[in-house]
C-alpha cells in the first residue's frame, strides 16, 4: 500500500472533489449490502461453516494474524481447517490455474510469488488447507471438497458473496476509522456503520479504550497484541537470541501496509537499527529493490539486515545476511475467543469434557 496522503490524518482538511468521490463510493458499497440484504444479490451456500476475518480500515490491521491464530485454535481441537485467499500481490502463471492449491496442511506446495505472500506465510505456519483465488467462492468450494470442516475467509468483511456464520471485524483500537471518510477521501473501504454486520469484534492495540467499549454494543470483543517472538536467520532458519544483536549494527526494512507497526515492535523486542528501508505493502523485491537493500547494508555498514516473516518468504535466495523478527498475536480471553467461534459457527468443541 502506497503511503496515504496526508488528509487522510484525522482532523486534516479532505479536498471536496476527494470528499465527493469517497461519499460516491460509502454510497456504492452501502447500496451493495442492502442488495445481498433484500436476496436481490445472493451469495453461493457453502458445505461448512465460514468464519470471514476482515476489517473496513484499508490495509493491515492485523487479519492475517487473527487468521494464523484462528487457524491453530481450529486446529487444535481437532477439526480440518481451510483458509482461502485472494492472495494480493501473485503472478500469474498458466501452470497454476485458480484455485490454487497453496497447502494441503503439510506446508507450501507453491512458491510464494504463485501463492502471494500472505497465503504462502499461512501454509508455513499452520497446518490449514490453504487455497488462493480469484474467484473466492470457488477457492472456498475447493476447500470443502479437500476435506476442509471449517472456513477461514481471509480479508472477508466485504465479500459478501459468501455467506459466514462468524463475521469477525479486526480493528485499531485507537483511531479506528482514520479520519472518517471512505476512499479515495480516507483509509476506509466502507462506512463506519458496516461494522453492525460484525458478530464480533478484534480490536489490536496495547490500549484497551471505552470508544471500542462502545462500538462493541454488547457484541463479544476481544483484544489482540503483537508481540516478538523470535528472531530466525533467514538462510538456516536458526534462532538467535535477541540479546546478540544489542550493540550489533543493524538495519531494517519491511513491505508492509503500516510500517510503523513493525518498528514498534523491533523496539518491542530491544532492536535498534541505525536505518529503516519502507516498501510498497506486496513488494516483490525485484532486481532493483534487491540493489537498494544491498546499498542499505553497505552504507549503514551494518552487519545484518532485520525484515518481517512476511517479506522474508519473498527473499529465501537472497545472498546478504538476513534476519527474520517473527511476531505471535495474543488475544485477551483465549478459551471465550475460541467458544465464541465454535458457538457462532454452530460446532461444538470436540475436545469440551462431557457435562
Amino acid at each position: 500500500m502506497p503511503k496515504p496522503p496526508l488528509f487522510w490524518t484525522p482532523g486534516a482538511r479532505v479536498p471536496y472533489p476527494v470528499r465527493v468521490l469517497g461519499n460516491l463510493y460509502a454510497a456504492i458499497a452501502r447500496g451493495r449490502r442492502a442488495l445481498y440484504r433484500a436476496g436481490k444479490l445472493k451469495a453461493r451456500p457453502m458445505p461448512v461453516p465460514v468464519v470471514s476475518v476482515g476489517n473496513i480500515l484499508a490495509g493491515g490491521g492485523g487479519k492475517t494474524p487473527l487468521c494464523q491464530y484462528l487457524a491453530r485454535a481450529l486446529a487444535e481441537v481437532g477439526l480440518r481447517v481451510g483458509v482461502v485467499s485472494r492472495g494480493y500481490g501473485r503472478q500469474k502463471n498458466r501452470e497454476f490455474p485458480d484455485p490454487i492449491v497453496v497447502s494441503r496442511g503439510e506446508g507450501p506446495l507453491v512458491e510464494p510469488e504463485f501463492a502471494g505472500d500472505e497465503p504462502y506465510w499461512l501454509a508455513q505456519k499452520t497446518e490449514a488447507l490453504v487455497v488462493v483465488s480469484r474467484d473466492r467462492p470457488l477457492g472456498a468450494l475447493a476447500l470443502a471438497r479437500l476435506g476442509a470442516e471449517i472456513l477461514i475467509l481471509d480479508d472477508g468483511f466485504q465479500r459478501l458473496d459468501i455467506p459466514r456464520q462468524v463475521n469477525l471485524l479486526a480493528l485499531p483500537a485507537e483511531n479506528a476509522w482514520g479520519n472518517g471518510h471512505v476512499m479515495p477521501a480516507g483509509p476506509l473501504r466502507e462506512s463506519p456503520q458496516a461494522h453492525l454486520a460484525a458478530t464480533a469484534l478484534v480490536a489490536m492495540g496495547d490500549k484497551r479504550t471505552a470508544a471500542i467499549e462502545r462500538l462493541a454494543e454488547g457484541r463479544p470483543l476481544f483484544w489482540g497484541a503483537t508481540r516478538p517472538s523470535r528472531l530466525v536467520d533467514a538462510k538456516s532458519q536458526k534462532e538467535i537470541p535477541f540479546e546478540a544483536l544489542r550493540g550489533v549494527r543493524h538495519a531494517a526494512f519491511c513491505g508492509i501496509a503500516r510500517d510503523a507497526n513493525f518498528i514498534k515492535t523491533l523496539a518491542t523486542a530491544g532492536l535498534n537499527p541505525v536505518a529503516w528501508r519502507s516498501f510498497p505493502d506486496h513488494a516483490r523485491y525485484l532486481p532493483e529493490e534487491r540493489e537498494l537493500l544491498d546499498r542499505l547494508l553497505k552504507w549503514t555498514r551494518s552487519e545484518f539486515l532485520i525484515t518481517t516473516a512476511k517479506d522474508a518468504v519473498k527473499l529465501r535466495d537472497f545472498p546478504l545476511p538476513l534476519l527474520t523478527l517473527e511476531t505471535e498475536l495474543r488475544l485477551s480471553e483465549p478459551q471465550k475467543f475460541l467458544e465464541t467461534v465454535l458457538s457462532q459457527a454452530g460446532l461444538k468443541n470436540p475436545k469440551a469434557p462431557l457435562p
